[in-house]
């Protein structure tokens, strides 16, 4: 993922309004394990899309159902192939939780973690990242 790349964050409700107004160009879909995926990317309107399914209870970044290394490094790999002009639009279903703290894990891959946070503040004022997530992410960037 290029550097600079601009990401922004919603909930579902708002998932068509803010693709039109953000112009984005690739979707980060935040989904419970056990929802559709074929549901999640027909929201996509045709944009490529990367499923990252994520439970919105997590605890703790011990918790059993936490995305795994590979997960994250999945997701990295597909940032890492984005174009260069790509704009990507993070959504969960409320974008208050698991989407911040998953564009926090983009955003702290060419940040320190204050600004990533502050980032990703600037980006969803309303948004409180998922500690568990976030911790995870840290973790990932540490080893």
């Amino acid at each position: 993922m290029p550097q600079d790349c601009p990401i922004t964050v919603c909930g579902r409700a708002e998932l068509a309004s803010t693709m039109a107004a953000f112009d984005a160009t690739h979707l980060l879909l935040v989904i419970d394990p056990d929802e559709d995926e074929n549901a999640a990317v027909r929201l996509a309107d045709g944009r490529p899309t990367y499923i990252m399914p994520i439970w919105d209870d997590l605890v703790s970044a011990d918790d059993p159902d936490v995305p795994t290394r590979e997960d994250l490094s999945a997701l990295i790999a597909w940032a890492d192939a984005l174009p260069s002009n790509a704009r990507i639009l993070i959504s969960c279903p409320l974008g208050l939780s698991r989407s911040p703290a998953v564009a926090y894990g983009l955003l702290r891959r060419h940040r320190t973690a204050t600004e990533a946070r502050d980032a990703v503040a600037a980006i969803r004022p309303q948004a409180s990242p998922s500690p568990a997530i976030t911790a995870l992410w840290e973790r990932f960037y540490k080893s």
